[in-house]
């Protein structure tokens, strides 16, 4: 197990502390992370588990020693917990955020005599110096490319069925994140169960981001669907789009915010994934996209692939032009 140094980032409430973490050893059932900040004038406000591209509320206490506790799995469950993800703590901006933490795994070995299973356990304590924040940075209002994607058909799924498409979903698009080179910490991630919608760090040079993203979703859903049955299947609906958008006190703000959400939601695209059963996503983005970005003809991505449409969303007033894509079957 392996945690990294925690990073402070602005909320609109504070700031949040955020300790990522990586299993490099056996499946965990359980994991643990207990905190005690260093001045007892901290104010925690929330905490919570993001994994697998979910938020997990429950497990999260305060002992009474002040330390704050995030629990995520069980620990004598069987089931294996998400190989990676993070805990997020909210809390009151102070000057500076110290104190130490401790990780506690707990691991399901092969069972005993008469099958039944045992845990082996394991603990380590770091101390940490988190520094200061800056609660307005990261909130300022800015030009910035937006990306949202859902699943289709997402109500198809049993619960576990549903656990594991998230699990794939949320692992895409974080690849789709690495191999076009943003960093997460200056990306805004709006998780949705079976979508996401991100805000992409100001001043990205789309004419790689674009192609990026368009060619990690290629290859990532060619790859991840090999071998799986219709049912399992994951195809996706995409959208983006470019304009001035802000963080607010729950979630981000502002006409782009709107404009590709209806662009996700529109008639056009749901039926061109709909009638193009060999395609793993159909992607629509705006026309001031096309028109500054893809026209150019960037590698990877020839604009003659993309047909002019008339995306609408008539229940909400919306009608634009845009331009419609689907990957080569």
């Amino acid at each position: 197990m392996r945690v990294r140094e925690p990073a402070v980032l602005p909320d609109p409430g504070g700031a949040v502390v955020r300790f990522d973490y990586v299993q490099e050893g056996p499946d965990l059932t359980a994991l643990s992370l207990v905190v005690r900040f260093r001045d007892p004038a901290v104010e925690v406000r929330d905490a919570r588990v993001a994994a697998a591209g979910t938020v997990v509320r429950t497990g999260v206490w305060t002992t009474r020693d002040g330390a704050l506790v995030c629990l995520v799995g069980t620990p004598l469950g069987r089931s294996p917990i998400p190989r990676s993800g993070a805990f997020e703590i909210l809390v009151a901006p102070p000057a500076e955020l110290t104190g130490s933490l401790r990780v506690h795994g707990s691991a399901l070995r092969p069972g005993l005599a008469g099958g039944r299973p045992a845990h082996a356990c394991g603990d380590r304590e770091v101390r940490f110096a988190a520094g200061r924040v800056d609660p307005v940075a990261g909130r300022r209002p800015a030009v910035r490319l937006c990306l949202a994607v859902d699943t289709e058909a997402y109500s198809r799924f049993s619960a576990p069925e549903a656990e594991r498409a998230q699990r794939r979903f949320a692992d895409l698009l974080t690849d789709v994140r690495r191999v076009v080179g943003v960093d997460d910490d200056e990306t805004g991630l709006q998780p949705s169960g079976d979508g996401l919608f991100t805000v992409l760090p100001p001043g990205v040079d789309e004419s790689v981001v674009i192609p990026g993203v368009v060619d990690g979703l290629r290859s990532g859903l060619v790859r991840i669907n090999r071998g799986l049955g219709e049912r399992a299947r994951l195809r996706l609906r995409v959208a983006m789009h470019r304009g001035h958008v802000a963080l607010a006190a729950n979630g981000w703000i502002g006409s782009a915010v709107t404009t590709v959400h209806r662009l996700l939601d529109s008639e056009v695209l749901r039926r061109a994934l709909r009638e193009t059963p060999t395609a793993d996503f159909a992607l629509v983005v705006s026309d001031v996209l096309y028109r500054d970005v893809i026209v150019d003809g960037y590698p990877n991505l020839d604009p003659d692939r993309f047909a002019s449409v008339t995306a609408e969303v008539p229940a909400k007033r919306f009608a634009e032009t845009a331009w419609l894509y689907l990957p080569e079957g």
